[in-house]
């Protein structure tokens, strides 16, 4: 269990991360598209957010429900990730981060009582 205040500053921490590593990319960078076995800056950045909405989804799950299953298989999941974000342009895929964290905020404020913030 994790209190709101803690999973808030996660969150703000994310978005500053993100931004600092997205600006400190040159052109080259940032125009790489990446390989299944070889990610690109892109790639990173869209593995993260999608990982931050699995969170937020996870957190906004009411103690008293069922929490989601676990993933069983990381890497297939992280490989889903990976074809689902492979023809975004890293500015689309930071758009993406954007939206993760913009509707995380929210939703961690409004949550009461225990939060399920185990494993995705």
């Amino acid at each position: 269990m994790a209190s709101k205040a803690l999973l808030l500053d996660l969150l703000r921490q994310a978005q500053r991360d993100e931004d600092e590593f997205a600006a400190s990319l040159s052109q080259a960078e940032r125009l790489n598209p990446g390989a299944e076995n070889d990610w690109s800056p892109k790639d990173e950045i869209a593995h993260a957010a999608a990982w931050i909405e699995r969170f937020v989804q996870r957190v906004q799950t009411p103690a008293s429900a069922v929490p989601p299953a676990p993933i069983d298989d990381i890497n297939s999941e992280n490989a889903e990730i990976f074809e689902a974000h492979r023809q975004q342009s890293l500015d689309e895929v930071l758009a993406s981060v954007v939206c993760s964290l913009w509707h995380g905020i929210p939703a961690i404020r409004r949550i009461t009582g225990t939060v399920h913030t185990g494993a995705c």
